[in-house]
């Protein structure tokens, strides 16, 4: 069933977000430890329950399946931006081990996803991404399949709520976000982020890349420069170089002087790299090849799950 945010809610966006934030308070919602439960929400502060250490002092039990998810992330307000220096490779957000050690997510167990969407993520947004979902889901024959959350601790959270496109590879515990921003709903850019949450990064990025492509540093703008660095923490499955990979760079991706930034060394695919629409068979195999799977035949599911 749909769910909307009405004028009949207790609801606050949480801090400050540079922007004019709404503050609902119904009809139930005059009393006064309910108005300062909210003001408080705007001064910057989630819910005691939603601490990363509530598992030590509280359990959940008899909650309505559709808000189970709501006992381990706070999803009452707005998804906050992403700083700049915590996106990696462009759009990729990658936890770290101290300041300079990289981790990479672990396998979806058994190639199921859980997902929710945030509350602000409108109806044909959803279907949007869930065309993308099925669109894995068919491509892999069954091998992945991204299915609405229930009781999983680790699954992604889908937002229209942010200026970027970004996603977090892999999995590594509890709730992992995908932003999709405005400009972020063409198919293939879908494609490409729910690429990256499957565990994958950038194909310009592996440590073979330059037996077929040539970086050109110079072109590149100044701060952007090391999200073209070799990723030694990746590992190619045994596929080969991929032009036609949905999780390429452009040709003239993060240009300062309008001159492209990567040049094929097999000059038959300048014009291709980026540009994909769709995964490419290389894409497809490195899924299986990660997954362990062939493809089972499994359909996807494809019930409407709306945020609450």
């Amino acid at each position: 069933m749909k769910k909307t945010v009405s004028l009949d809610v207790c609801y606050s966006f949480a801090g400050c977000y540079g922007e004019p934030q709404k503050l609902y308070l119904g009809p139930d919602c005059r009393d006064q430890s309910t108005i300062i439960h909210e003001l408080y929400h705007v001064l910057g502060f989630l819910h005691e329950h939603t601490r990363n250490v509530k598992d030590q002092h509280i359990n959940y039990q008899n909650i309505i399946p559709d808000y189970l998810w709501e006992s381990m992330v706070n999803n009452t307000v707005p998804i906050p931006e992403v700083p700049e220096e915590l996106i990696f490779e462009g759009d990729l957000i990658i936890p770290t081990l101290g300041r300079n050690g990289l981790k990479f997510g672990k396998i979806w167990n058994r190639g199921i996803v859980p997902y929710v969407f945030d509350r602000y993520s409108d109806r044909r947004f959803q279907e949007q991404v869930r065309y993308g979902m099925e669109t894995i889901n068919r491509l892999t024959k069954g091998c992945i399949r991204f299915v609405p959350k229930t009781y999983q601790r680790d699954f992604l959270v889908i937002t229209s709520y942010a200026s970027h496109c970004v996603s977090v590879p892999g999995r590594y515990g509890g709730p992992h976000y995908i932003y999709l921003g405005p400009e972020c709903r063409q198919p293939a850019t879908i494609l490409h982020e729910l690429y990256h949450s499957l565990g994958f990064v950038h194909e310009q990025s592996r440590t073979d890349r330059d037996r077929y492509i040539t970086v050109l540093y110079q072109n590149i703008v100044y701060t952007r420069r090391s999200q073209f660095d070799i990723n030694r923490d990746t590992t190619t499955y045994g596929v080969p170089y991929d032009y036609e990979s949905i999780v390429h760079y452009r040709q003239y991706d993060f240009s300062g002087n309008g001159r492209p930034t990567i040049i094929t060394k097999d000059r038959r695919y300048q014009n291709i790299i980026g540009n994909a629409q769709t995964l490419s068979e290389k894409d497809i195999l490195k899924i299986q090849r990660r997954y362990k799977c062939h493809g089972n035949q499994i359909p996807f599911q494809n019930e409407i799950n709306y945020g609450t």
